[in-house]
């Protein structure tokens, strides 16, 4: 019935409610701290079931120390028809946070920081201090002054790390080669308040002794790479160190119109011209924290990286149609982040062998020849970039459409295969896998075709969906929109892919009906589109023989469906 809500100024603020006895009128409320009256509020009148909040000032509490406030309600009579209590606590409480500490050279660091006064009591005179946590030297302090209750100050400093604060770990664990690193440690405190934070890098010149200005980087492409459009070439990156263990590099082109880059070192030729890629490695660990935000890394670390533990090179890169890509010894295909890639040619190369044996026989005197030509083609391996599908069923399909140059992950090595798929991407996906087999009957249809309302000019799946609504490949929703950046359906991309298919003549109409047990919940439009994919084993059921077709289609899912179009 009744509420104390006690903050940091001294009033009870009291919520009653009329709940139906018979005279609402003549209340009041009574308040009381430590058994003493300390005020009033009158001439309530309630109707049945009426509500009303009332205010009562408290006398200034001056002590810090635990205070039993009662509320009482009276009615016209005089007679306590209800009562509530509570003990509130009069303390201040500081709290400190820092957070956005980073190393912005070897020695200097910087951090920001929240104290705030989150009791009902005020502090004056506050003073932050910094100590290093293993020496307990002090590096800073910071003059906070007064905060009133629930008040909080934020603040930015910049301050030097010296040499002696790092400490030298060795050996942090048998199950990881760290070599010798070293660490340092804060923590900023107000009184008994504090937050610890802390920084890691490499040690001192001696403790890195394999690495550091005489290493050099070395590739097998030479200085000047020449590309072929749409080709890509593996610089097959490494250092003249004897250990080349924990080197990250860090690969960047002048102008990713002309070559894309990805820090494995693979290039992409994109459009003709010129431009330079500059590669920088360093020794690293992605275990090993170098901003202090404890986190993997990030680009930001190179930031923070002492410049004489890096190294760098600069090439010259030329992209022509007509070029011959420089040789590496390996193949791979360039991270974009996106689902489908923008080409879908084989970049896991195939090379076709022919060899020739003569076999000589005499019969009657006579020598005949024979030449028999054998020829064999031998497949790159299989690159597989991505640890979340290390294990999966799908890591083979995946992996090999990657090294195709048909899907990409959402990072240089996580591929989310259990994230959703847009509409679009679907849509795009498909197009891009099929290629060129829609070039040949795109001439016979109308060259014009009405814009989705939703889908923009400069949208990366714009010109895929509009050529798949030419070719009666893909459909809109209500209001002309073809909700592109939806989920979607399994039944969804099942259309769309037989619509695909028998556009090109490759999906014949089956006679058979799917073996799915939950076949009733497949929407009508899309039932002989799973019939017809069932019988040619694009697309099958889970482990339990269900289609789910409402259910939103899973990366890996797509991948597999794609797989099956291009292997069957």
């Amino acid at each position: 019935m009744t509420k104390v809500i006690y903050g940091y100024t001294p009033t009870a603020n009291v919520k009653i409610k009329n709940e139906g006895f018979v005279d609402g009128n003549g209340l009041k409320v009574e308040a009381y701290v430590n058994d003493e009256k300390v005020g009033e509020a009158t001439d309530i009148n309630l109707a049945a079931n009426e509500e009303t909040t009332v205010y009562i000032d408290l006398p200034e509490l001056t002590e810090k120390k635990d205070y039993k406030v009662d509320i009482k309600l009276v009615n016209g009579n005089g007679k306590v028809i209800d009562e509530d209590s509570a003990t509130e606590p009069v303390d201040s409480k500081i709290s400190v946070s820092v957070d956005d500490y980073k190393l912005i050279s070897r020695d200097e660091a910087t951090m920001s920081y929240t104290i705030k006064n989150e009791g009902n009591f005020p502090e004056s005179g506050l003073v932050a201090v910094l100590q290093d946590t293993v020496d307990g030297s002090t590096s800073k302090t910071i003059d906070i002054g007064d905060l009133a209750p629930r008040e909080e100050k934020t603040g930015t400093i910049q301050f030097n790390v010296p040499k002696d604060d790092y400490h030298e770990i060795e050996g942090l664990d048998e199950d990881y080669d760290y070599g010798y690193l070293d660490y340092a440690n804060f923590v900023l405190s107000v009184g008994n308040a504090s937050d610890v934070f802390g920084f890691i890098r490499y040690a001192s010149d001696s403790q890195i002794k394999k690495f550091g200005k005489t290493s050099k980087i070395i590739t097998s492409v030479g200085d000047n790479i020449t590309v072929k459009t749409g080709d890509i070439v593996d610089m097959n990156l490494s250092v003249d160190n004897e250990d080349t263990s924990g080197i990250k590099y860090k690969v960047v082109s002048s102008n990713n119109d002309v070559v894309s880059t990805n820090d494995l070192g693979i290039l992409r030729g994109i459009g003709e011209g010129n431009c330079t890629v500059t590669v920088y490695a360093m020794p690293f660990d992605d275990e090993v924290v170098l901003t202090g935000e404890n986190e993997e890394y990030t680009e930001d670390a190179w930031e923070t990286v002492p410049e004489k533990y890096v190294v760098s090179k600069t090439f010259n890169v030329t992209v022509g149609n007509n070029a011959t890509s420089s040789k590496g010894n390996g193949d791979d295909t360039i991270d974009t982040g996106d689902f489908s890639k923008a080409s879908g040619e084989n970049s896991n190369t195939t090379t076709t062998v022919t060899t020739e044996s003569t076999t000589e026989t005499t019969t009657n005197d006579t020598v005949v020849t024979e030449t028999t030509t054998e020829a064999t083609t031998e497949f790159a391996p299989v690159i597989n970039p991505f640890k979340d599908i290390v294990g999966k069923w799908y890591e083979n399909t995946i992996a090999e459409l990657y090294n195709k140059g048909i899907v990409s992950g959402v990072s240089k090595d996580e591929f989310a295969p259990e994230n959703n798929v847009k509409r679009g991407d679907f849509v795009m996906l498909i197009m891009n896998s099929l290629g060129d087999k829609f070039d040949e009957i795109t001439s016979d249809e109308d060259t014009t075709v009405d814009e989705f309302a939703d889908v923009s000019a400069d949208s990366y799946y714009h010109d895929s969906i509009i050529k798949a609504r030419k070719l009666g490949i893909a459909y809109g929703a209500e209001n002309n929109n073809f909700n592109a950046d939806d989920s979607i359906t399994r039944e969804e991309m099942c259309a769309f892919t037989a619509r695909a298919l028998r556009k090109i003549d490759e999906l014949d109409e089956s006679q058979k009906d799917n073996e799915f047990t939950d076949k009733a919940d497949i929407s009508a439009y899309a039932v002989k589109d799973i019939n017809d994919l069932y019988a040619v084993g694009i697309v099958k059921g889970y482990e339990n023989n269900e289609i789910r077709p409402k259910a939103y289609t899973k990366r890996a899912e797509a991948a597999q469906v794609v797989y099956n179009i291009i292997n069957k």
